[in-house]
């Protein structure tokens, strides 16, 4: 049954009356809404086979950009299940520009492209223009987005020709009802951190800085915008939201007035102009959408020159919420009932019945990137989009970088798994937080898809039972058995290929440190009696022990037995927890040497392939505390080891083995 549209046109038309012809809008979020597509369309007799794909009348989509990485997206052109991604708008223009029309797949396997039916992607053929950078322009009066004349083809990528579908001219796309954008309060203060990589490397200029918003009206849409970069004052600009872009506009705004430090943007046609844009992504996350020059204004004799001192290409505006729900970790799918719960339509490629998915956080947005032990980083260009909700009590997992949610790809097959919803289609799928604090996830179909669009459903998961893995993090303190599979020595001396290691929690100072190496307490040689500091990765996977500790004293003074890395030089030396919790240490030397420095060090023996085991709270070998070999223990001594007559100045000493602190 068709769509009546005659009162939503009737409506726009009666709201344009009172609106000046010469009338424009200034931001995207203006035109999103939905909208009547129509056109003339011509189907040749090879093109009836794929009528049923594609229509001249339908609606369509203008709306914001599902991934977050463009201005907007248009979804459902000539009746297409796919999107295209607008790349820009240009309000001088009135016109938005569309990169690559068929970046998503349009049609299961079909082009569009220019209407006299050239193939589209030429890259040997040099006498065809390839079909990118297509405009589509906006009237204001009529509410009515006019695109080009295109054609549908069924391209030969073998021999980069075409085969014509359809045509469609006169193409339109007018206004039956516009989107209503709830516009979030933005006020408050935010933090600017540089995504890693993506700042000038060779740059040692601030990356950071801080913009705190302040509203002006009860729209949410004008703010004043303090901006603070690390080291400078701060200055404050009137801003501008949309419910999909913070813009803060600039003209000659200087960081510092004497040294002429200013700002400037990527897209801007003038050093000193341009505005600040920040993509709307979440209640918690803004992304940088146009690239920030930090350049210094250099008068010479002959010319005036603007050197970049900082670059800043990608990254984000975030601020906490502490309501909302960490989103990032590994989660657990299970069944109550898997032989109801989990419907197979196709045994061609085998299907776990529980398994696991993770989600990471980069920059305030969260991303999808292993699923049913499938690694989809890489696959999708950076995983499934996952969008949060304004409560931070449910997410949208979107696709990757293209229109299907790629799972996996099978060579034997010449197919790529999907994941599509319960229509079969890659729209979004729903995660959500319930008030009994279990998950619950939208149900899916696993579908197998080839290399002519063809899809095969494969199996169906509904009722998931979705669970949070809470790993605790791995505790370093304990007592471990060192086995080195090799030990070259040099001195003629004995070093053990297998001995304890003590590592000790110090509670006030919140960090690991070894107490004791080869079967020696080393707390008094080293960091005010603490040992050698153990620093542990936040993860608590890895760690990197502090090269250049002292293991034993030799002649209190003048020689130590000290620890190096595999070039014996003070370099930390790493160790890696494994799976099955042994913990594989760098190769590392022992070295003879001063208290400090390197001058008249020697290697004595270098210790190869090295694991560590914790034992069992009962199964340590130390029975009492080991005491220091080759030291004497009456006297006073420095933290060097040397011993001294009397203490002249505060600090901390060994006092016949026993630390004191001297004020």
């Amino acid at each position: 049954m068709k769509k009546n549209y005659f009162f939503g046109l009737f409506a726009s038309l009666m709201l344009l009356l009172a609106v000046p012809a010469n009338a424009q809008i200034s931001s995207i979020t203006e035109m999103f809404g939905t909208y009547k597509f129509t056109a003339t369309m011509n189907v040749t007799d090879f093109g009836q086979d794929y009528a049923h794909l594609f229509t001249n009348e339908c609606e369509v989509k203008i709306t914001k950009s599902a991934s977050g990485w463009y201005t907007g997206q248009i979804e459902g052109i000539a009746g297409s299940e796919s999107f295209q991604d607008i790349n820009s708008f240009d309000a001088d223009a009135q016109t938005i520009t569309i990169f690559n029309p068929n970046q998503n797949g349009l049609w299961d396997g079909l082009d569009m492209t220019w209407v006299e039916g050239t193939y589209p992607y030429p890259w040997a053929d040099t006498t065809i223009v390839a079909y990118n950078d297509i405009d589509y322009v906006y009237d204001y009066s009529t509410k009515v987005v006019t695109m080009p004349d295109f054609a549908i083809v069924k391209s030969n990528h073998k021999e980069e020709s075409a085969t014509l579908v359809a045509t469609f001219e006169n193409v339109k796309l007018t206004l039956i009802e516009a989107e209503v954008i709830e516009v979030p309060n933005i006020a408050g203060e935010w933090d600017f951190e540089p995504a890693p990589g993506y700042v000038r490397n060779d740059s040692t200029f601030t990356s950071h800085f801080v913009v705190s918003l302040a509203g002006t009206d009860n729209s949410n849409k004008a703010y004043d915008a303090t901006i603070t970069f690390d080291g400078f004052d701060s200055f404050t600009l009137p801003a501008t939201f949309d419910g999909n872009m913070l813009t803060i506009p600039f003209d000659s705004t200087y960081l510092d007035a004497d040294q002429k430090i200013f700002f400037g943007v990527e897209s801007s046609g003038s050093e000193k102009t341009g505005a600040f844009t920040f993509q709307y992504q979440s209640s918690t996350s803004m992304m940088l959408w146009d690239r920030i020059y930090v350049r210094q204004e250099v008068v010479g004799d002959t010319a005036t020159t603007y050197p970049i001192l900082q670059m800043l290409k990608y990254g984000y505006l975030s601020r906490p919420n502490p309501d909302a729900f960490s989103w990032d970790g590994t989660y657990k799918v299970t069944f109550a009932n898997p032989e109801q719960d989990i419907m197979v339509m196709n045994t061609t490629v085998e299907l776990p019945t529980e398994f696991e998915f993770t989600i990471k956080e980069s920059g305030g947005n969260y991303y999808v990137e292993e699923f049913m032990g499938n690694n989809v980083y890489y696959l999708t260009w950076g995983g499934y989009a996952v969008s949060a909700n304004e409560d931070g009590t449910s997410v949208a997992i979107g696709r990757g970088y293209g229109s299907d949610r790629l799972l996996s790809y099978i060579p034997d097959l010449a197919s790529y798994l999907i994941i599509t919803d319960v229509n079969g289609t890659a729209d979004d799928l729903t995660l959500s937080l319930n008030e009994d604090g279990l998950l619950s996830m939208s149900d899916i179909y696993i579908a197998m898809k080839d290399s002519l669009q063809k899809v095969t459903y494969l199996a169906g998961y509904s009722k998931m039972i979705v669970e949070k893995v809470v790993e605790e993090p791995y505790d370093w303190s304990g007592t471990y058995t060192l086995t080195a599979e090799t030990v070259d020595i040099y001195n003629g001396e004995t070093y053990p290929k297998t001995f304890d290691v003590v590592v000790d929690y110090w509670e006030d100072l919140a960090a690991y440190y070894v107490s004791s190496f080869l079967d020696n307490s080393i707390t008094v040689l080293n960091n005010y009696g603490c040992g050698i500091a153990l620093s542990v990765a936040d993860d608590a996977k890895s760690a990197a022990l502090g090269g250049g500790g002292l293991l034993l004293t030799i002649d209190p003074g003048i020689s130590y037995l000290k620890m190096g890395d595999m070039n014996a030089t003070t370099s930390d030396i790493n160790l890696v927890l494994n799976e099955d919790e042994t913990i594989s240490m760098d190769n590392f030397s022992l070295i003879v040497g001063p208290y400090s420095g390197s001058e008249g060090n020697q290697t004595v023996a270098y210790y190869q392939n090295v694991t560590l085991k914790k034992k069992a709270d009962d199964e340590t070998s130390i029975e009492q505390p080991v005491e220091e070999t080759n030291i004497a223990v009456e006297g006073i001594y420095d933290l060097s080891g040397r011993r001294i007559d009397e203490i002249t100045a505060p600090g901390i000493y060994i006092v016949n083995g026993k630390k004191v602190l001297v004020k």
